[in-house]
């Protein structure tokens, strides 16, 4: 299911949202929601969203910031680790969004090894009573 806009306050009025999908499975649970967020000028709506995301999961976990100090590009992450379940805000240095993945750390690691990035995230989903 995708729910998208393209003006107004995006999406279930979260700032900057301009797609929402869940991903379910074949017995119609919810496996993957993703969020992808206009950064906006000189991305002026990545700071507001990541303090949301912050104050709204504070009681959970804090956020890790996470970079890969090997690559041409400045991309970095924000990693929240709810348990069993796990938040990404993935913010690219070239692109508009950047986006929020909530998920399970298994769907997560399979994305990451999917996209050739597990190795900056494995210290975190391989961490004991996970």
């Amino acid at each position: 299911m995708t729910i998208s806009t393209l003006a107004g306050n995006g999406v279930a009025n979260e700032d900057g949202v301009r797609i929402f999908t869940t991903v379910f499975d074949k017995n119609q649970r919810a496996q993957l929601a993703i969020f992808v967020v206009d950064k906006g000028w000189n991305d002026v709506n990545v700071q507001p969203l990541l303090k949301r995301m912050t104050a709204r999961y504070a009681s959970y976990a804090s956020p890790v910031r996470i970079q890969d100090g090997d690559s041409e590009a400045t991309d970095y992450y924000y990693y929240f680790d709810i348990g069993r379940f796990c938040i990404e805000i993935a913010i690219p240095q070239h692109g508009t969004n950047a986006t929020v993945y909530f998920t399970t750390k298994e769907i997560h690691r399979q994305l990451r090894m999917a996209d050739r990035t597990y190795d900056l995230f494995k210290p975190y989903l391989e961490q004991s009573g996970n």
